[in-house]
């Protein structure tokens, strides 16, 4: 919990957030990853193959994103890191133990 609770902050020219007791961040690693790749990664932490059935991309879905955490720095500092990787083994760990524990 931050104890710097969020102000009124232009979004744009005109436009202010409101005067709420939270702020929401776009958390990642500020770098575009491919969902193949993610896939990949799951994959070889499972040590199980997808099954995969592609489709069409809609229109609407960006081509290349990724999350911007300018605004998270700025409100804490630099970031601690965390390997693509291995944040993907340590989800993996803690979804199969939580789903082992409550079946």
């Amino acid at each position: 919990m931050l104890d710097k609770p969020p102000s009124s902050q232009p979004i744009e020219p005109g436009v202010t957030s409101s005067e709420v007791p939270f702020q929401l961040f776009n958390i990642g690693s500020g770098r575009p990853v491919s969902v193949n790749r993610l896939v990949s990664l799951i994959e070889d932490s499972l040590g199980k193959k997808a099954v995969i059935e592609f489709k069409p991309q809609p229109a609407e879905d960006m081509q290349i994103t990724h999350a911007d955490i300018q605004n998270l720095e700025d409100m804490i500092g630099t970031l601690q890191t965390t390997r693509l990787e291995d944040g993907i083994n340590q989800f993996v760990t803690w979804y199969c133990s939580y789903h082992n524990s409550n079946s």
